[in-house]
Formats: structure tokens, C-alpha cells, sequence
């Protein structure tokens, strides 16, 4: 159960992961390995996602963090995975495409 579900019970063929770290570990003991599965662990804090890596790595996983160069909160996580690539986004262009009329 997820923590915005936990008053329902869990219905037959239909499967929920489950939210938040604590609830990620309670599941890996309790039920299955699905959440390793899901490659993919997104808007969080920087605390939660590097506790994510460390559950992903002591499972045997080797993890990439993939970030953005101009986000200064993403260093800390970097150092906790495997892997890590910055890349440095290109800057808005502004469209410079003219309608003529004819």
C-alpha cells in the first residue's frame, strides 16, 4: 500500500509501488523486489534521492546519476552513485521563425 492509498485494500491485479523511501524498504522486505525494477526515482529531495541510490546499491545494483551542471544540490547525490554525467543545458533560444505574408 502507498501512502496516499493506505485506507485501501490492496486489489487483484492491480499493482501500486510504493511511495517514499521508508515505504520502498518496508517493501523490499515484505513483498517483493519490484521498486528495484523501476529504474527511474525522480522529484525528490536531495536526502531522498541519495538514500534511494544506497538501497539500489545494497541490493547490487550500480546506479548512474544523470544531472544538470547548473544544479548545485545534485553534487551531493552524484557522489553517493556509481556513475555520475553533468551535462550543461543549452540556453532558451527564442524562436526565429517569420511568418510572411503574402
Amino acid at each position: 500500500k502507498d501512502k496516499m492509498n493506505s485506507d485501501e485494500p490492496p486489489v487483484e491485479g492491480i499493482s501500486k509501488l510504493p511511495c517514499g523511501v521508508s515505504a520502498i524498504r518496508n517493501h523490499l522486505e515484505e513483498v517483493d523486489d519490484v521498486p528495484l525494477l523501476v529504474s527511474l526515482f525522480t522529484d525528490c529531495e536531495s536526502p531522498s534521492m541519495k538514500e534511494m541510490i544506497k538501497i539500489y546499491q545494497e541490493n547490487g545494483e550500480s546506479v548512474l546519476c544523470l544531472s544538470s551542471a547548473l544544479s548545485v544540490n545534485d553534487l551531493s547525490v552524484a557522489t553517493q552513485a556509481d556513475l555520475a554525467i553533468s551535462l550543461e543545458p543549452l540556453p532558451l533560444r527564442t524562436c526565429a521563425f517569420e511568418v510572411k505574408a503574402s
